[in-house]
């Protein structure tokens, strides 16, 4: 069931990057790992999605889209490029600094740093679509423009960002819309569906990656994440592709090959020996904004498989 419960997270996750949620509330991908969580003591409450979000997103020359964001105490750059609604990569460059609805200012590194001030437009408040609360409720949004300076250059110069001037927009919940959050469990028909699923895991120090795929209903997904410590700088990359179909097993559950197709690269193989070992061989790598060609197998990696059957 642990297992189930980790991929439906990293599922969520890709979600955004796959065009869901509201545009002005969250501009491109959530991070995979919220910046919120990132100093968290163990053992403490996990602090409440934050009710203000505040950004803009930059379209600069070349294949990738660039978003400035908040997220709790950091201020996040994200770096995507979508191939289509079901298939895409992102990195996110998180720092710690002054992340207020009306101030952006971060240091990023060798990568850049920013230093912005929300200036609001003259023009009333814009007000979501939906009039009443249903469902996802309604958002307020104040539209303006972020001033002062905002370079960054990815590794290698794959994107080059230098802005004074950039229209963004501050959003939150309207006030009657807010509800308490209610808890208890929610039932899923993933879980109650024929689910299939393998994990690779490579842990070096405090940087991580995972590979995952897996099908239920007859459709197929690969997800892949990276964690990389930079010391006072965070960045964590993802890659997804949604497809139809089911793991290429054998019957046995022992053997299979896992080719997701772009930004993917290769394949990966997955085997389960008789004394219980198992190992995650092949070719597989993949394209993160970046870091091209990024290995997702090896004998570094722990493999978990569970089979429907």
């Amino acid at each position: 069931m642990s297992r189930r419960i980790l991929i439906l997270g990293l599922l969520s996750s890709t979600l955004a990057l796959s065009g869901g949620g509201t545009a002005a509330a969250q501009p491109l991908a959530a991070p995979l790992i919220q910046a919120d969580h990132l100093g968290a003591k163990v053992g403490a409450p996990v602090a409440a999605e934050p009710q203000v979000h505040t950004g803009f997103v930059l379209d600069p020359a070349g294949p990738y889209e660039v978003g400035v964001r908040t997220a709790g105490e950091a201020v996040v750059v994200t770096v995507a490029h979508r191939n289509g609604r079901r298939r895409g990569a992102a990195t996110e460059y998180l720092a710690r600094g002054v992340a207020t609805p009306e101030r952006l200012q971060a240091g990023f590194g060798k990568f850049g740093k920013i230093s912005m001030r929300f200036r609001e437009s003259r023009h009333r408040p814009w007000f979501g679509k939906k009039r009443r609360c249903h469902g996802a409720g309604r958002f307020v949004v104040r539209r303006g423009v972020f001033l002062g300076n905002f370079r960054f250059r990815g590794e290698d110069g794959y994107v080059t960002v230098h802005v004074h001037r950039a229209k963004g927009a501050i959003s939150s919940l309207a006030r009657k819309c807010r509800r308490p959050h209610r808890s208890g469990a929610h039932s899923s028909s993933v879980f109650e569906d024929p689910f299939s699923d393998l994990i690779a895991i490579d842990r070096d120090g405090l940087d991580s990656t995972v590979f995952a795929a897996f099908s239920y209903r007859g459709k197929l997904e690969y997800i892949a994440e990276r964690e990389e410590n930079r010391g006072r700088l965070a960045i964590l990359r993802s890659a997804f592709v949604e497809a139809r179909g089911e793991l290429q097993l054998n019957e046995a559950a022992t053997a299979g090959k896992f080719t997701p197709g772009s930004p993917f690269h290769g394949s990966g193989r997955y085997r389960a020996a008789p004394d219980g070992s198992t190992s995650w061989s092949g070719n597989l790598s993949v394209d993160f904004p970046g870091v091209p060609r990024f290995p997702l197998a090896g004998p570094g990696y722990e493999t978990l498989l569970e089979a429907a059957f």
